[in-house]
């Protein structure tokens, strides 16, 4: 029977992380991943955006924007080949919900928050991108950062693995038994049945966190959660900067550069159907149409639709929209005092490695001094490999 101090369920942007901080910090890792390769769900699916949230001022969630600007600034240093600096385009149409100078306070804030400094721009900067430059009031500025996710995903774990990590993939869960001083993990991988233990488990399992859950003996609480599906579209042309927009309801959207094409996304859709039916929906693809309708010209049909895809977030149960709902992870323990099971809810792309530090230090099983700091060291450059 294989033994560790941690062992990771799910090999997505936060499991990969919580594997490479607890290897730095000197623990023995293995990490379980149901898919044959990591990042093959959410992780794959999001805005490629690694971003402090600009949108998240409005429902005054300043911690986690600090602390994801904080981050974008370190991804910014330790992986150059997979996170980049882009502009980003406010344009402002006179009946917008939200006033220029609204905009302008929030960009402002956004600066001190740790952000780069706001500009406004002249209309005809983005003519060549088709923008409907006569129809605004105003075109502001600020700078973010994009990477590709699953790359980034890849990278992360690549990083863990350089450390000691073991990491199975085709690894399915099948029940975690919790003792009085460790776990015992059944998974079944490749027809074969296995029992590994652990001091601990991260049960980092995306989408499927409360199904794991209910694998554990003895039975643990879970949190009430609802899936939220976010849809992007694919439209071809070449961009030369990203456009942030208000879509007609008031929701912001982003119409980026990805792959020589224009995405454009995303919606927020509570998702009722099964985990594994996941898709942008006939109504989604028509919202996002009209909303890059909307600020860009010629028109785009559905008929020139490159691609249509759509992952899916974990938000806590709530009454309100959840374009408003707080996106920080949120973390759920079995016992205050060194649990024997974390279990991940949410949680932004960015922040990955800001969560995995709060995972690591409240499992409280480093008896040894920090091997490496993750804030510092370089990330693998997977393609060169």
């Amino acid at each position: 029977m294989s033994s560790f101090d941690l062992i990771v369920i799910g090999a997505g942007i936060h499991g990969a992380a919580v594997a490479r901080e607890a290897a730095a910090q000197g623990l023995s890792v293995a990490v379980l991943e149901q898919f044959s390769a990591p990042a093959q769900a959410t992780s794959c699916r999001s805005s490629k955006l690694i971003h402090g949230g600009l949108r998240y001022l409005e429902s005054k969630q300043f911690h986690l924007v600090y602390e994801c600007l904080r981050e974008q600034r370190i991804l910014l240093r330790t992986a150059p080949h997979l996170v980049h600096r882009s502009e980003f385009a406010i344009p402002i149409l006179p009946q917008a919900k939200r006033a220029p100078w609204l905009i302008q306070m929030g960009l402002y804030v956004y600066w001190l928050l740790g952000g780069a400094r706001p500009q406004r721009l002249a209309l005809n900067t983005a003519l060549a991108d088709g923008l409907r430059t006569t129809q605004f009031a105003a075109l502001l500025s600020y700078a973010d950062a994009q990477t590709d996710d699953a790359a980034l995903t890849r990278a992360v774990l690549a990083s863990a693995q350089s450390m000691g990590a073991r990491v199975e993939f085709d690894a399915s869960c099948e029940q975690i038994e919790l003792q009085q001083a460790s776990v015992a993990i059944s998974f079944r991988q490749h027809e074969r049945s296995e029992i590994w233990r652990a001091r601990a488990v991260v049960n980092a399992s995306g989408p499927w966190v409360n199904q794991v859950l209910q694998r554990v003996q003895p039975p643990q609480a879970s949190l009430a959660i609802e899936w939220v599906r976010g849809s992007h579209i694919e439209l071809p042309g070449a961009l030369s900067r990203c456009y942030y927009v208000e879509a007609p309801d008031g929701r912001a959207v982003f119409i980026l550069p990805w792959q020589g094409h224009r995405l454009v996304g995303t919606t927020e859709r509570i998702h009722r159907d099964s985990i594994d039916d996941c898709h942008a929906s006939d109504e989604e693809i028509d919202y996002l149409l009209e909303t890059y309708n909307r600020y860009f010209s010629p028109a785009c049909q559905r008929s020139q639709l490159i691609d249509a895809w759509a992952g899916l977030r974990v938000l806590p149960a709530a009454k309100q929209s959840p374009f408003t709902r707080a996106r920080d992870a949120i973390l759920l323990n079995d016992r205050k005092s060194q649990p024997r099971i974390v279990s991940i809810y949410g949680g932004k792309l960015t922040s990955h490695r800001a969560t995995a530090v709060r995972v690591v230090k409240q499992l409280d099983l480093i008896s040894k001094p920090k091997l490496y700091d993750t804030s510092r060291q370089l990330l693998p450059d997977i393609f060169s490999r």
